[in-house]
């Protein structure tokens, strides 16, 4: 047997690749979307799975969808070579009918202004990740759609270095309109990284370190945000309460819906993770957040949301060991959202909070939630430990909120770990109608 996988707890699965020393976990950016695993966790899956003896394999093949390195992209198009100007570029652009491919030999290309693509261009970096498109801090956007087109792909380049001004096309590294793909892209040291907008698919892309965010957008309805890691953003550590941190997808009532975070590895942003603002239909799934300095998710002002099947922890560490209350951020944090189920996800909270549920007046119109209404929060592992909080604050008492059937794991016997308004000890917070299936146990 040449290749073996091993299927992990929330439908999730990873790759005998590279055993790690003992003790050690396993974990790189080519592969982190199949989750790390510490070498004791994974001899017992083995062991359970009957596969002890592929411990000793050293090497496999890469996952299908993330091609190694060193093997070149297929790409049979109109050639673009090292040191091609932007107007070039765009000169072959133009002269190229709709769906033409480009590719380009790796190299470095200093873009002094961004590239318009028409409909279904392709944008291929032959050599994955060895074209490196920089706007030297001067200019807007490497790579983006033109105006009432569709479909653009652009595969496997390095984008840095480019700026954006407000309300101006292009406001980020990347920019693709309606069904279009940005995938297996690097984009560093930009004001944003990438930018969505309706029908657009960002996938297998390493974002980080850019200035401001590493992925914004909005509004637009069919967005999906799958198997990308997103770190260290905001790197000038603006006000994450004013716009910036790892992401921020904003929303209306009319045009955005459908917004997926689907195995996404979101870590180190100075501000929040993941951060949505006006959606309706919003899934996050399978995705790990950890050390963000603000929430790790913040669903905010929005519906019909499953958060399902996460590892979310050491988030909101502006906060950490400061003893706040709910009202000050946690793991996964809801202000007056509506018809959301957060289930089956793995919290842990170290000196911050876990999941906290805001019921606040606000000024947003009214087409947008008043009010927090009709959660529930079931099945989810809890972690606490230190002054932390789970549950519910607000200036006025919610509607149709439930939690059961989760597990607590807790450093202090009869701590007042929740909150319904008030802080209460465990026994309390059942009293009050809450996890009656739930169960506390040491940590």
């Amino acid at each position: 047997m040449t290749n073996a996988w091993v299927k992990l707890p929330h439908a999730c699965a990873i790759q005998l690749i590279n055993r790690p020393a003992a003790g050690k976990c396993w974990r790189s950016e080519r592969t982190f979307l199949r989750r790390n695993i510490c070498i004791d966790q994974y001899k017992s899956l083995l062991a359970a799975a009957g596969l002890a003896t592929l411990l000793a394999l050293n090497s496999q093949t890469a996952p299908a969808d993330t091609p190694p390195p060193d093997k070149p992209t297929p790409c049979s198009g109109v050639q673009i070579v090292q040191g091609m100007s932007a107007d070039s570029i765009q000169g072959l652009v133009d002269a190229n009918p709709a769906g033409a491919q480009f590719c380009f030999a790796p190299g470095f290309y200093l873009l002094n202004h961004y590239i318009t693509l028409k409909d279904s261009n392709q944008f291929v970096c032959t050599d994955r990740r060895k074209c490196v498109l920089n706007g030297a801090r001067q200019y807007r956007g490497a790579l983006a759609g033109a105006y009432g087109t569709t479909r653009q792909r652009i595969v496997g380049f390095i984008v840095e270095q480019f700026i954006a001004l407000p309300n101006t096309w292009p406001d980020a590294g990347l920019q693709v309109r309606d069904y279009g793909e940005i995938f297996d892209n690097e984009m560093r040291e930009n004001q944003t990284g990438v930018s969505v907008g309706a029908n657009v698919t960002v996938r297998s892309n390493y974002i980080h370190h850019n200035t401001v965010y590493g992925l914004s957008g909005g509004p637009g309805g069919n967005i999906l945000i799958e198997d990308n890691e997103l770190a260290w953003n905001n790197t000038s550590h603006q006000d994450p309460d004013n716009d910036a941190g790892g992401s921020k997808v904003i929303g209306s009532t009319a045009a955005s819906n459908n917004l997926r975070w689907i195995h996404n590895w979101v870590h180190d942003n100075w501000g929040n993770g993941i951060w949505s603002d006006g959606n309706v239909r919003a899934t996050y799934q399978y995705n790990t957040v950890e050390n963000n300095g603000g929430a790790g998710i913040d669903h905010e002002i929005s519906w019909d949301a499953v958060i399902d099947h996460n590892t979310v922890r050491n988030n909101n560490t502006f906060e950490q060991d400061q003893g706040l209350s709910c009202w000050h951020g946690a793991q996964i944090v809801l202000n007056n959202s509506q018809n959301v189920q957060i289930t089956n996800n793995t919290v842990e909270a170290v000196g911050t909070n876990a999941i906290c549920l805001a019921n606040t007046t606000r000024k947003e119109p009214r087409v947008f939630p008043q009010a927090l209404a009709n959660i529930s929060v079931t099945g989810n592992v809890i972690k606490l430990r230190g002054t932390v909080n789970v549950g519910v604050v607000g200036d006025r008492t919610p509607k149709k909120i439930s939690f059961d059937s989760n597990t607590y794991y807790i450093d202090k016997p009869g701590a007042s770990d929740w909150t319904y308004m008030n802080s209460m000890t465990f026994k309390q917070w059942q009293a009050a109608g809450f996890d009656g299936r739930g169960s506390v146990l040491p940590w």
